[in-house]
């Protein structure tokens, strides 16, 4: 959540023998207001770019995919839920599943609807335009992700490049749930 990619590193990442393409991706941890209920629901808002497994494409500003995990705290298709402490309205477009952050409900939005929430959410943690916390690797044919990693690190300086299930298990909690 801390983490920062500026566009002159993600420049450096996708010249790196073996990158095929690069995607964004941030979250921002927020309350949503769901209409007709009167508890707040945790939310992770999730902006992105490129192809996620099980996401659409990014829909348009001010819209988002909602994790069905949301239905159980009222959310329906079609809603306007406001997140954040400022209310930003999100409506609900569709559904997609099993893609909750931190076991809070996902609402997948393209990146200048989350660059929105995160600055509206925590102004400390704004971040400007092309910036993301994260960048996703696509491998070219061929390439080998641990040669392509140590590659990206070389080059970058400043990278920790991990594989997907790392950054799964990196996720505060998710090592400890899996040891049970």
């Amino acid at each position: 959540l801390r983490s920062r990619i500026e566009p002159a590193t993600r420049a450096t990442i996708e010249e790196v023998d073996g990158v095929a393409a690069t995607y964004g991706f941030g979250v921002a941890l927020v309350g949503a207001e769901i209409p007709g209920e009167s508890e707040i629901a945790d939310a992770a808002v999730l902006g992105y770019e490129g192809n996620v497994d099980g996401v659409p494409a990014p829909p348009a500003p001010g819209t988002a995919w909602a994790d069905r995990s949301l239905e159980a705290a009222g959310v329906e298709e079609g809603d306007t839920i406001r997140v954040g402490p400022t209310r930003i309205p999100l409506e609900v477009v569709g559904w997609v599943e099993d893609t909750n952050y931190l076991q809070q409900g996902g609402l997948w939005v393209e990146p200048g609807t989350w660059r929105e929430v995160l600055a509206e959410s925590r102004p400390g943690a704004a971040v400007g335009d092309d910036v993301f916390q994260n960048v996703w690797v696509e491998l070219a044919d061929g390439a080998k992700a641990d040669t392509v990693a140590a590659a990206i690190d070389d080059a970058t300086g400043t990278t920790e490049t991990i594989t997907r299930d790392e950054a799964v298990l990196a996720l505060p909690g998710i090592k400890e749930q899996n040891s049970i």
